[in-house]
């Protein structure tokens, strides 16, 4: 009996893997998965089942701006599933802001990750985020938050329904919106009306639109008057630390200091008040990220070419890990659904700022 009891099971798995074969890459979203509390990914962590997305899109808006839409499929039971969408800013506000993007949650509870990144402005209309930053310390955010330059990857409790509309500040961006150093943010979510007194009228603005355009255009219109004051030195001095930090895999901090004709205190200084962490450590960070890219694109010679940036093998899991949030191994094999919604905005790649689109 219990010799045709295991030959039972092991039919049924035979015909289990066959019918798996037979439907391909396709297979894992056809089959129901067991409940999990954590799925990996990026941004924002999926539900209690796994994810698939049915097409990308990438439009132009009515405004000239490109704009990228994510259609995803209906989640396990019919339920709706997360929504994100990218855009373009105004042609003289995108050398400011990296992207705008909207991003819509049915769930009641989600988790995910973030990897390390530049400052963000978003404005939450609906549901909460809780933030677990990298020096140990969680906040709950509500409402309008800006969120500082982080030095490590984050972690993210949402409790939805949720709605968000976000933009990405660039070092750029930093001076020209505030006047504050960015290393007094890093790694902090404070709220935005600390920076910008009347954000809370522009959040009510906000949920009056429909459309991801008429928020873009809202907030073009918006930012444009602090844009138009901002200091030419101050641009392009951002323009020569991001050249640097786009002209290698590990640049070397002598490169820059020999640029910018400053001493290294006070380029050091510099570089603090707008990107919030100094040029040593900004390189390391970019060449963290722009490995996960690689490891994620499957571009094998590229994926060479920065190992060898890292001392060995360990060196660049330890980095990884530090600035992702994740082994090379996930990064290869896929982080989750959800973070591969958040890295489509690598298509964005030519028209938006490559350290945003390469990392």
């Amino acid at each position: 009996m219990s010799n045709l009891s295991n030959l039972s099971d092991r039919s049924s798995l035979i015909r289990r893997l066959a019918t798996r074969r037979a439907l391909g890459s396709n297979a894992e979203s056809s089959f129901p998965k067991r409940r999990s509390r954590f799925l990996r990914g990026r941004l924002f962590f999926g539900p209690k089942w796994r994810y698939s997305v049915s097409r990308v899109d990438i439009k132009i808006t009515g405004d000239g701006g490109m704009a990228q839409t994510l259609h995803p499929l209906a989640g396990r039971l019919g339920s709706p599933m997360p929504h994100l969408e990218y855009a373009l800013p105004g042609e003289s506000v995108r050398e400011f802001v990296s992207v705008y993007y909207r991003f819509d949650c049915p769930e009641p509870f989600v988790t995910d990750g973030e990897r390390a990144a530049i400052a963000q402005l978003r404005l939450g209309t609906c549901g909460r985020v809780t933030m677990h930053l990298p020096d140990g310390s969680s906040t709950t955010c509500t409402g309008a938050v800006l969120c500082g330059p982080t030095t490590a990857a984050v972690r993210f409790e949402i409790e939805g329904p949720f709605h968000m509309f976000g933009m990405g500040i660039t070092a750029a961006g930093w001076g020209a919106l505030t006047q504050a150093s960015a290393a007094d943010f890093v790694d902090k979510v404070v709220p935005a009306a600390t920076i910008f007194p009347r954000i809370n009228e522009r959040l009510e603005l906000l949920r009056t639109l429909d459309s991801l355009p008429q928020m873009c255009a809202a907030a073009d219109e918006i930012l444009q008057g602090f844009i138009d004051t901002a200091s030419p030195e101050m641009v392009q001095f951002t323009r020569m630390v991001d050249a640097w930090l786009a002209s290698s895999v590990s640049p070397l901090v002598s490169d820059l200091h020999a640029q910018s004709n400053l001493s290294e205190r006070q380029l050091t200084r510099r570089v603090k008040q707008l990107y919030g962490m100094p040029p040593k450590y900004l390189s390391r960070k970019y060449r963290a990220l722009r490995a996960a890219r690689s490891l994620i694109d499957a571009e094998p010679d590229e994926a060479d070419f920065l190992r060898d940036a890292f001392y060995d093998q360990s060196h660049m899991i330890r980095e990884l890990k530090l600035f992702a949030g994740t082994t090379p191994t996930r990064l290869r094999t896929g982080e989750g659904e959800l973070a591969r919604l958040i890295d489509q905005r690598s298509q964005l790649k030519g028209a938006i700022n490559p350290l945003v689109a390469d990392t």
